[in-house]
C-alpha cells in the first residue's frame, strides 16, 4: 500500500523533473571522474556550454 505522499510526488511533473536532473547530474559527475576530470562538476554546465558552442567565447564573455 502507498501513502498519497508517495503517490503525489510520483505524480508531480516537478518531482519527476528534479529527480531525473539529479540523476542526469549523478551520471555526468561519475563520467567526468572516469575520464580523470574529477573536478570538474556538472553544475559548471551553464559556464562550459557556452565556452563549447560559441568560438572565441572567454569565461569574461570577452571575445578573443
Amino acid at each position: 500500500m502507498t501513502s498519497n505522499a508517495q503517490r503525489t510526488d510520483t505524480n508531480n511533473i516537478g518531482f519527476l523533473l528534479a529527480k531525473a536532473s539529479q540523476h542526469w547530474n549523478e551520471l555526468l559527475a561519475r563520467r567526468f571522474a572516469e575520464l580523470g576530470f574529477a573536478e570538474v562538476r556538472p553544475s559548471y554546465g551553464s559556464v562550459l556550454l557556452p565556452l563549447f558552442e560559441e568560438d572565441g567565447l572567454r569565461l569574461s564573455g570577452a571575445r578573443a
